[in-house]
């Protein structure tokens, strides 16, 4: 007995709305990051300007 793989009619749909969800999410890190990154170095030039002062 051999198996078939069926494919559905919009797997091109499917894939391109996989793919947008993972681009999106990627940006959505991106940005997270680089606002902790932002924040940690304000923290590090206030304490830095606290203790030159």
């Amino acid at each position: 007995m051999k198996k078939e793989i069926l494919i559905a009619d919009n797997i091109d749909n499917i894939y391109d709305e996989i793919n947008a969800l993972i681009r999106e999410k990627k940006t959505n890190v991106k940005k997270v990051v680089n606002d902790a990154i932002i924040s940690l170095n304000w923290g590090i030039g206030k304490r830095l300007s606290v203790e030159l002062s």
